[in-house]
C-alpha cells in the first residue's frame, strides 16, 4: 500500500478507477459517445495514421491535429507546440477498436502523455467512447494489446513525491480485459522501467 501513496494526483485517481473497477467488475470509465465527423469503412490503422485527433474534453471533441502517416503537431504564438504520434491500433473485437496516440506538448514545460480512445463505428463515422489518458515520460511508458487473450497493458509512470518525475526508474502496471464492449481490471501492480 506504501508504493500506491506515492503516485501523483493523476496516478492516485487513475488507480483509484482501476480498483473500484476491478471490484465492481465495470467499465474502467464512462461513454463518452463523441462522434468524429470523418466516415471510414474500416477502424484500421490506414483510417487512424490519416485522421484528426482529437481530444476529448467535458464530452466533446477539441479542435485536432491532422495526422499524415501517423504524425502531426501544431506550433502556437507564444512558441509552445504539441506533437502527436499514433503509437498503436488494437482490434477489439468486429466492431470496436482502440487508438493510443502519443501526446508531447512543450512549452515553459514538456510533458509526454498517452491518449488510449476506444471507438466504435456507427453510421461510417468513428465514435469515442472510451478515452483514457495517462504519463508516459518514462521509457518503457505506453500500451499493449494481446488479441488472444484480450488484456490490454498500460504503463504509466510510477511517481515517486520524494523524486523528480523521472527518477523513479518504476512503471505502474495496469491490465485490462476487453469484455464485451467494456474494459474490465484484472491487475495492477509497479515494476522496473527498462533502462534507457
Amino acid at each position: 500500500m506504501a508504493n500506491r501513496r506515492c503516485l501523483s494526483l493523476a496516478g492516485t485517481i487513475l488507480l483509484l478507477a482501476f480498483e473500484v473497477a476491478a471490484q465492481n467488475d465495470t467499465p474502467l470509465i464512462d461513454a463518452v459517445s463523441v462522434r468524429y465527423p470523418e466516415t471510414t469503412q474500416s477502424l484500421d490503422h490506414k483510417f487512424f495514421a490519416n485522421s484528426t485527433f482529437r481530444i476529448v474534453s467535458e464530452g466533446k471533441a477539441e479542435t485536432g491535429i491532422r495526422l499524415t502517416r501517423g504524425q502531426g503537431g501544431s506550433k502556437e504564438a507564444d512558441r509552445s507546440s504539441t506533437e502527436v504520434g499514433l503509437r498503436g491500433v488494437y482490434a477489439l473485437d468486429s466492431q470496436h477498436a482502440a487508438a493510443d496516440f502519443l501526446v508531447t506538448q512543450t512549452g515553459g514545460s514538456s510533458s509526454n502523455d498517452d491518449y488510449l480512445q476506444v471507438f466504435k463505428l456507427e453510421g461510417g463515422h468513428p465514435v469515442v467512447l472510451y478515452q483514457l489518458r495517462f504519463d508516459s515520460d518514462l521509457a518503457g511508458s505506453g500500451t499493449s494489446f494481446d488479441s488472444q487473450t484480450r488484456i490490454l497493458t498500460i504503463r504509466q509512470t510510477h511517481i515517486d513525491p520524494d523524486k523528480c518525475i523521472r527518477c523513479s526508474g518504476k512503471l505502474d502496471v495496469i491490465r485490462l480485459e476487453w469484455v464485451g464492449d467494456k474494459f474490465v481490471v484484472r491487475d495492477q501492480g509497479i515494476e522496473a522501467a527498462p533502462k534507457s
